[in-house]
């Protein structure tokens, strides 16, 4: 009996669908757009297969994150992006699979949804007392839709996608990304490269991002993802693959130019160099202490000389650089905000409408760069939207992922399966250098935040049934 009501809600839905493609595709037919009607009968096929295969869907979503500016579907509808669509389609499959089934996945029981619940009622009454309410809904909007696709995380990637088919989505694509980041800076093609008005450099590399901050930050945690495969692999093939795509990533993060890459850079070569130093074989050690010394030799007498080293020299003089007297003027907007509204906030994304409206706007802003900017800081984007509480709530998801992870890799290792504790620690390093990068970026929404935390409670939730067998 219950298969027969599933497999009549399955062919009603799909009888519903069909007709309505129909009647959409005619509309565009008749309408100044007909191309686009051949666009919807291509796509049938796929939603099809998508709908029985939802979890295809969520890798597509996950391999295009770093090509922010290839999603969009059309130039005209910027906002209509293939992993919106996506998005949408396969949770609307998951409901219905819901409303049949009436299962809510294990892994989705965590307690991190209670910090979760408790941060977006603190955003909601934020927004009821924002003078600026239409913007704080509209960050409502995204931080749903960053739940949502925490919760998709947690449905689709079990042991087996966890620990194949994610670090293989995330070493590819961050890693094709790379590369034609530096095609666009060698070959000079305006639409990989940012050109900048400096003394010092004229482009900076962005791939396909929209910025060369956030394209470094997130080729940042594909190195240590890398760097355990690398020793853990057995295969000299594949050893010298990913040596190669780390030093691609690495030269992709230098051509960016970003001073707040390069800090969160060379802390995460120590974090790889402490955990893997000790598995160097003597006979290699040898052989890895002379290249450092080459390379450093080398690096002293040329590196001074780089446009590189020049770019990174002004941090020591931020009077010269006006981009760094800017992030400085970001904080004590951010301090004034705060004052005002201590506990609850302004409201979640006003940042750039209150320094719009402050005197660093008009002596650091133009007609053509704008005067309402971001606060270039996730931290403090949340502490002036959300107040000290939402920055506690925020700061407290953050420490539970951690915590999962710290617990999975801890489990694991007392397990005698230390490959998979050192996995673990590498995803941990990879939240790490995501997380240090908002330090200096703006986007509490981006998805790699609330995918990393997906799988630090993934790691915690298969120990525990490791543990358990």
């Amino acid at each position: 009996m219950h298969n027969k009501i599933e497999l009549n809600l399955s062919n009603t839905f799909f009888i519903l669908f069909v007709l309505s493609l129909i009647i959409f595709s005619i509309i565009l037919l008749i309408g100044p757009k007909p191309l686009m009607a051949f666009i919807i009968v291509l796509a049938i096929p796929i939603l099809i297969f998508l709908a029985y295969r939802p979890q295809y869907g969520f890798y597509i979503i996950v391999f295009l994150i770093p090509f922010v500016c290839w999603r969009a579907l059309f130039k005209t509808y910027q906002f209509l992006t293939i992993s919106k669509l996506i998005g949408i389609w396969i949770v609307i499959i998951l409901i219905i699979k819901l409303a049949i089934k009436k299962e809510i996945d294990s892994f989705l029981k965590s307690n991190i949804w209670y910090l979760l619940f408790g941060f977006f009622l603190v955003s909601v009454i934020s927004t009821l007392y924002s003078k600026y309410p239409l913007i704080s809904i509209n960050n409502l909007r995204k931080l749903a839709t960053a739940y949502i696709f925490l919760a998709l995380t947690i449905i689709f990637v079990k042991e087996y996608q966890f620990k194949k088919t994610i670090p293989l989505l995330l070493i590819s694509s961050l890693s094709i990304s790379a590369l034609i980041a530096i095609i666009g800076a060698l070959f000079h093609i305006p639409s990989l490269t940012m050109n900048v008005k400096s003394q010092i450099i004229q482009q900076r590399a962005i791939g396909i991002a929209n910025d060369p901050n956030f394209f470094a930050a997130m080729v940042l945690l594909s190195l240590p993802l890398i760097a355990h495969f690398f020793f853990v692999s057995q295969s000299l093939k594949f050893k010298l693959l990913l040596a190669s795509l780390f030093l691609l990533n690495c030269y992709a993060i230098v051509i960016t130019y970003s001073r707040a890459a390069v800090l969160v850079f060379v802390f995460i070569i120590i974090l790889i160099l402490l955990e893997y130093i000790k598995k160097l074989r003597i006979k290699y050690l040898g052989f890895v202490l002379l290249l450092t010394s080459i390379l450093l030799f080398v690096g002293i007498k040329k590196i001074p000389t780089t446009n590189f080293w020049q770019r990174m020299k002004t941090l020591s003089i931020p009077q010269v650089d006006i981009s760094l007297s800017r992030r400085v003027s970001y904080i004590y907007v951010s301090w004034e905000a705060f004052k005002k509204n201590p506990l609850l906030g302004s409201g979640p994304g006003t940042f750039p409408m209150i320094y719009r409206n402050s005197l660093y706007a008009t002596a650091f802003g133009t007609e053509e760069s704008g005067y309402a900017r971001a606060a270039h800081n996730t931290y403090l984007e949340v502490l002036v939207g959300t107040g000290l509480l939402g920055l506690i709530l925020f700061c407290s998801i953050l420490g539970y992922a951690f915590r999962c992870l710290y617990i999975a890799q801890k489990r694991f290792k007392q397990a005698g399966r230390f490959i998979d504790a050192a996995y673990i620690r590498s995803i941990s390093y990879s939240l790490f250098s995501f997380l240090t990068s908002i330090l200096f970026l703006s986007n509490l929404y981006h998805k790699y935040i609330w995918f990393l935390l997906g799988l630090s409670i993934i790691a915690l939730k298969l120990t525990e049934e490791r543990t358990s067998e």
